[in-house]
């Protein structure tokens, strides 16, 4: 058998450091990289909620909610708003009505808590509450 020399011993140990190190730094670089692109996705996330925010903190939501009502105006059997909420019901309005009625309302920066919308033969029945 065979004795090692010290130095061969030695190269050996380094040769194994040398791939430990760049095993680390490997890791370490692809730690990084997930970090960064976390920190990226957070920092959108912020603005989008600042965008948010500012438009819900807009002057005059519930005006514009309140325009909204001549878009079913004869069907309104319960319309209430106050306080950054509103509380809307609407019975046997057609189909074309409510549609446009609804993407209105979801377009403006409001928050649905609940929305309920039944059919009974060709009219349909609504019931929704929100707030901004």
């Amino acid at each position: 058998m065979r004795r090692f020399t010290i130095l061969e011993i030695a190269l050996v140990g380094s040769f194994i450091f040398m791939i430990a190190g760049a095993i680390f730094a490997w890791s370490k670089s692809n730690t990084l990289n997930s970090y960064s692109k976390e920190i990226i996705k957070t920092k959108q996330q912020i603005k989008e909620i600042i965008n948010y925010k500012k438009s819900w903190d807009q002057k005059g939501i519930d005006k514009r909610v309140n325009r909204l009502r001549f878009l079913v105006s004869s069907n309104v059997k319960d319309w209430r708003v106050s306080r950054k909420k509103a509380y809307i019901k609407i019975n046997s309005v057609e189909i074309k009505a409510l549609n446009r009625f609804l993407v209105k309302l979801s377009s403006l920066p409001i928050q649905f808590i609940t929305l309920d919308i039944n059919s009974k033969d060709d009219k349909y029945y609504m019931e929704c509450r929100c707030k901004w």
